[in-house]
């Protein structure tokens, strides 16, 4: 899969098939911006959670209280 993808970039980008690494070096750019945005994405989601897990905790608090 790695390897296609290399290809596509040699293929696409001209400027990077000058270097031996270029495609390489590009698709491992890719792959770590991709974990990078996955792994703000799902501590975005863990503090959604906690904020709703926190907002009903308060209202059954609130609840309680009546």
């Amino acid at each position: 899969m790695v390897y296609s993808t290399e290809a596509a970039v040699r293929n696409q980008h001209p400027a990077i098939a000058a270097s031996p690494d270029g495609a390489k070096a590009f698709v491992q750019r890719l792959v770590m911006q991709t974990e990078t945005n996955s792994h703000r994405y799902v501590t975005h989601l863990r503090c959604l959670w906690e904020k709703m897990l926190v907002k009903l905790h308060v209202d059954q608090l609130l609840a309680w209280g009546k």
